[in-house]
C-alpha cells in the first residue's frame, strides 16, 4: 500500500498493510508559503509519514478592534479574501502539487473561540463570555461563518480532511450547559462543511491550553462529527480503550508529545510503539501523539516511531 490507500483502509474500516502513522511540529511563522510548502514536505518523506498535516503557524487579526463587549456586534465573516487563508491555501496548492497524490492531506483549522482568542485575548474572550455572551456569540458566530468559507475553499483546492482542533472544553473553563450554548454550535457549523462535502471527512482533536493543564472534558465531544479521532490521553488520563468505546471510530494518537517523544531513547521510543500495538492492534488505529511534538530533535524520535511501526507490522524498512 502507499500512504493514501493505507490512510484510506483505516479509515474504511479495514486493515492495512500496517499502522499508519502521523506526528507533526511547528514551522516559523516567518516562512512564505512556498517556504512553509518545502519543510512540510522535506519533513514527511524525511521520517516517512503517512499524511501531509498543513500545520496553522499564523496570526489572526480581526477587522474591527474590541475594546468594549458589545464591539463583538460588529464583528464580519474573514472569507477567502483574508491575508490568513490565501497563505495556508497557497501552502496546499504548492503541497498538493508535490505530493502528487500520494498523501492525504490534512489542513489544521481552529474553532472560533480560538480565533476570538488569538485576535485579543484569552482574559478578554472569558471575561466578556460572562459579561454579555449573546455580543460574543455574535462575533464568534462571524467568524465561524468566515471558518465555514475557508474550509470549503481548502477542500476545493485538494485537501482531503480538515484536521479541526476543537478547543474551549477544557476542564474548569465552562460549565457543560454554558460550553453547549457558548462554544458547541460553532464548532459543529464549521465542522458541518467537511461532513458534507463528497469525498472528504474531518479529523477531530481534542485539545486543551497549557493553564488548564491540556485537560479537556473528552465525553463532551462524543457525538462531534470526525472520521478520525484524536485527543491527549496522558494529561487527560483517557486511554485509547476508552475513546474507542466512546467514539465509535478510528483512533489517531497513543504517544506522549511532552514525555516519550520529547526526550525518550531510541530504545524508548520502540519501546513505547510495541507497547501501543500490542495493547490497541493495528486496526481502526494510527499512531500519533497527545499533540504537536515541539522539542528540537523530535524528528529523530519520530523516525524510530515510524521504523519501530515497520519492523512489529514486518512490512521491513
Amino acid at each position: 500500500m502507499n500512504h493514501r490507500e493505507r490512510m484510506a483502509a483505516v479509515l474504511a474500516g479495514q486493515r492495512p498493510d500496517r499502522v499508519p502513522v502521523g506526528m507533526w511540529y511547528h514551522y516559523s511563522p516567518d516562512f512564505t508559503a512556498e517556504q512553509a510548502a518545502e519543510a512540510h514536505f522535506a519533513f514527511v518523506r524525511r521520517v516517512d509519514l503517512d499524511m501531509i498535516k498543513i500545520m496553522y503557524d499564523a496570526d489572526y487579526f480581526l477587522d474591527q478592534k474590541i475594546e468594549k463587549v458589545s464591539d463583538w456586534y460588529k464583528i464580519k465573516p474573514l472569507g477567502t479574501a483574508s491575508p490568513f487563508y490565501r497563505k495556508q491555501r497557497d501552502i496546499l496548492r504548492s503541497l498538493a502539487k508535490r505530493g502528487e497524490g500520494e498523501y492525504p492531506i490534512w489542513m489544521t483549522m481552529f474553532g472560533a473561540f480560538k480565533l476570538a482568542v488569538m485576535a485579543t485575548s484569552d482574559a478578554m474572550v472569558m471575561a466578556h463570555a460572562a459579561e454579555d455572551p449573546k455580543a460574543l456569540c455574535a462575533g464568534v458566530s462571524a467568524i465561524a461563518d468566515g471558518l465555514c468559507q475557508w474550509a470549503d475553499g481548502y477542500l476545493s483546492e485538494g485537501a482531503d480532511g480538515i484536521f479541526y482542533s476543537a478547543q474551549f472544553g477544557e476542564v474548569g473553563r465552562f460549565d457543560k450547559e454554558t460550553w453547549e450554548g457558548l462554544v458547541k454550535p460553532w464548532d459543529l457549523k464549521v465542522l458541518s462543511v467537511a461532513e458534507e462535502t463528497g469525498g472528504k471527512y474531518n479529523v477531530l482533536h481534542l485539545c486543551g491550553e497549557p493553564e488548564y493543564g491540556y485537560k479537556v472534558h473528552i465525553d463532551r465531544f462524543a457525538a462531534y462529527p470526525g472520521a478520525m479521532v484524536n485527543w491527549a490521553v496522558y494529561p487527560n488520563h483517557y486511554e485509547i480503550e476508552r475513546g474507542r468505546d466512546l467514539f465509535d471510530r478510528p483512533i489517531l494518537g497513543g504517544l506522549d508529545n511532552h514525555g516519550v517523544m520529547a526526550r525518550g531513547s531510541e530504545q524508548e521510543v520502540r519501546q513505547a510503539v510495541y507497547e501501543l500495538l500490542d495493547r490497541y492492534g493495528t486496526e481502526n488505529y494510527a499512531l500519533g501523539a497527545d499533540c504537536s511534538i515541539e522539542s528540537k530533535d523530535c524528528e529523530g524520535r519520530i523516525r524510530m516511531a515510524v521504523e519501530a511501526v515497520k519492523d512489529y507490522c514486518g512490512t521491513g524498512r
